[in-house]
């Protein structure tokens, strides 16, 4: 009985987590595009915001509707080879209603698919155990652990396209569903390649390599997965008149795996802040350590297999870009959640226990904190515990300001970007705004003034521009409005 209500309780503490952790997330919606990866956020919402565009101005293009393009297309069509647009395309509907509206609604569809998706998982792995660990815990605690944690929620397809592949696992563990099963692995795979990973888990059950000829629906996923990748992409390829902005072709393994390895530093970094949390990869290994001079028994061995493999896996894919796009991580979230639940339901030690608990809470009420305040726990322990200073980006256009998100010009209180983009639109009706036109635009990787205004930007020729305060403003531009770091330009040509 006691420890059935264990299971209760650390059930309702996992539930209580993943709440506060969604409703952060909701709020998150509402504000300006925040760190962590903030650029790939306002890539992807752009592409949502293009799709739209195009839909509604077919006349002004010369590519056809259903190729994706990004905002910053410059005097082109903008057309873009990068992953499976499923989310993007989905999501564009919800601009028409306008640019912040659009923002949100489509961040907030995002959060909804991910706990439709989550409570999907819950059902199917219900009953299922791995060394004793229910998967249903490891669910609950896999939306705000480990690589996935700070982006789980946001704007990007790695978590939906994990939690799909997650469901084709689940269904075929001890059932036989296996068209829905396909269904569900060839749109996670579509979405996200790297999700591949996941399907690794198989290996934690003991009977898999008896029932091989149970997993032939991966056969044709994975086919169609190769085939949109290598035909479809060079399909878009075709229609491509800018550089590219997502990487998608394939890189040699073997080098990338040994690039990876050989940046030793960053790989001890990466796995001791990411895969538990910081320092928790450390207290993992001591724990085994301890286990086996003790008890000459390796804990969870299937399990540590399982999580290298997808960790080199991904190294091999995509060498030391996984160091900065480590969501392509996320897969490895859920073998980690497990591993991180079976430490703590086999550590007697209630002092080490309240340590680990301490270090984890901190990771993640500082996750939730970005979301909801836009900063992290250290910033604001510094700020309004101890009162220090903290110098913040809205104060000032960063020095590299191709690198700078929307988050770097918002202003402090109520104000945001959107808002001031919002009343620049309306003090200057003048502009061609809505009409697909492309404007001129301060120079950025990130189209984030593009999403901003929700138009299309980095024009090289075009009589109006929207740039931002303080930075170089082409020689025939001339500044004709200005509001905090947003400012107007008509110009000659």
């Amino acid at each position: 009985m006691s420890k059935f209500s264990n299971i209760i309780k650390l059930r309702n503490i996992l539930y209580i987590f993943l709440t506060f952790r969604f409703l952060c997330a909701i709020v998150y919606c509402f504000m300006p595009i925040n760190s962590p990866q903030n650029w790939r956020q306002t890539d992807t919402l752009g592409v949502a915001l293009s799709y739209w565009i195009k839909w509604t101005h077919l006349s002004e293009f010369k590519t056809p509707w259903y190729l994706p393009s990004v905002l910053n297309s410059g005097n082109t069509d903008g057309v873009m080879p990068m992953e499976f647009p499923l989310l993007n395309f989905v999501a564009a509907p919800f601009f028409s209603l306008g640019a912040y509206e659009g923002k949100v609604l489509a961040s907030l569809f995002a959060c909804c698919m991910v706990l439709i998706l989550l409570f999907c998982n819950l059902k199917i792995w219900k009953n299922i155990k791995i060394y004793e660990i229910p998967a249903y815990e490891s669910i609950l605690l896999f939306s705000c652990f480990s690589f996935s944690a700070p982006f789980f929620w946001r704007f990007m397809p790695d978590s939906i396209s994990v939690l799909f592949c997650l469901l084709a696992v689940g269904l075929t563990w001890k059932q036989k569903r296996f068209i829905p099963a396909f269904l569900f692995s060839t749109i996670g795979l579509l979405m996200k390649p790297t999700s591949v990973i996941v399907f690794a888990f198989f290996l934690a059950d003991k009977n898999c390599f008896n029932r091989i000829k149970n997993f032939i629906w991966l056969i044709p996923s994975v086919s169609i997965t190769y085939f949109f990748y290598t035909f479809g992409v060079a399909y878009i390829s075709n229609y491509q008149e800018i550089g590219g902005l997502f990487y998608i072709q394939k890189r040699p393994f073997f080098y990338s795996l040994y690039s990876f390895f050989l940046d030793y530093k960053q790989v001890l970094a990466n796995l001791n802040t990411y895969s538990l949390f910081n320092f928790g990869f450390v207290f993992a290994i001591f724990f085994l350590l301890f286990k086996i001079v003790k008890e000459k028994k390796v804990y969870f061995l299937t399990l540590w297999i399982i999580a290298i493999i997808q960790y080199v896996t991904i190294a091999g894919l995509d060498g030391t870009h996984a160091f900065v796009h480590y969501y392509y991580m996320a897969g490895i979230s859920f073998t980690m959640s497990f591993i991180a639940l079976g430490i703590w339901k086999n550590l007697d030690n209630k002092i080490l226990k309240l340590i680990a608990f301490f270090i984890f809470f901190k990771m993640y009420l500082s996750i939730c904190m970005q979301d909801a305040l836009g900063i992290n726990f250290s910033t604001f322990v510094r700020e309004n515990i101890l009162g220090k200073k903290v110098i913040y980006h809205e104060n000032y256009i960063p020095k590299n300001v191709q690198n700078a998100p929307e988050s770097d010009i918002a202003l402090k209180g109520d104000d945001s970007p959107y808002k001031t983009c919002a009343e620049l639109k309306q003090r200057n009706p003048n502009f061609p705004w809505d009409k697909a036109y492309v404007f001129r635009s301060t120079p950025t990787y990130y189209p984030s003034l593009g999403l901003c205004f929700g138009e299309r930007e980095a024009a090289k020729k075009s009589e109006y521009g929207f740039f931002y305060k303080n930075t170089k403003i082409p020689d025939d531009c001339k500044i004709v409005d200005t509001i905090n770091m947003i400012q107007l330009g008509i110009c000659k040509n």
